[in-house]
């Protein structure tokens, strides 16, 4: 079987979540060709999928150290020092994506995940927007992309007390999507606390 068969193969146990079998399987590959920074990427994936952070950095680290230029391993690897805690490396190595390849959509999301972690609201929605103006040119990316993006900028209006503008967004998700769970439960939560607060009011007036 050749290089690229096999490598389907473990592709497809990674898509199945079968990550004991990317990772021997994968290790096997790896001595036979211990440079090819693919299946280094692909065992550190299967060991993040594990949430056994500690062993896919060293693959990620390894996929950078063959190519520099592999986007996805840098993502994984922010990725991975994030679940560790090392919030302050994950950030430089998202912004590093950004700046190499600024149609990464997954690097704005992450690095937004990332500021909303430590209510850095603002520079989170800044991200969102940037995003959702790269996926609104491409006519390629689905349409749940985009819906996944706008919904996560929704909740960083919210988080940052920007109601009126976290509404009009949840209200442009239901006009594409009108089943949208999460809108819905965002609109509902919203409506929940303006009437607790006009209760609050009303209670001052009395």
């Amino acid at each position: 079987m050749d290089l690229r068969n096999k490598v389907r193969i473990l592709n497809n146990y990674l898509q199945t979540k079968n990550f004991n079998k990317v990772i021997e399987e994968g290790k096997k590959l790896i001595k036979k060709i211990p440079n090819n920074d693919y299946i280094l990427n692909l065992v550190g994936m299967a060991y993040q999928g594990k949430s056994q952070f500690k062993y896919s950095i060293q693959f990620f680290e390894e996929s950078l150290k063959f190519n520099p230029s592999n986007i996805a391993a840098m993502n994984n690897f922010a990725n991975s020092l994030k679940a560790l805690g090392n919030f302050e490396r994950a950030k430089k190595l998202y912004e590093q994506i950004i700046d190499k390849d600024p149609n990464y959509i997954r690097a704005y999301n992450n690095l937004a995940n990332l500021k909303t972690s430590y209510n850095d609201y603002n520079g989170a929605i800044e991200l969102y927007k940037n995003a959702i103006n790269i996926i609104n040119k491409d006519d390629k990316i689905p349409k749940s992309t985009t819906l996944d993006f706008m919904f996560s900028l929704a909740v960083a209006y919210q988080g940052f007390n920007k109601i009126k503008e976290s509404k009009e967004i949840i209200e442009e998700i239901l006009l594409i999507d009108s089943s949208h769970a999460g809108a819905h439960k965002l609109k509902s939560s919203m409506m929940k606390y303006s009437n607790d607060n006009l209760d609050s009011i009303d209670h001052l007036k009395k």
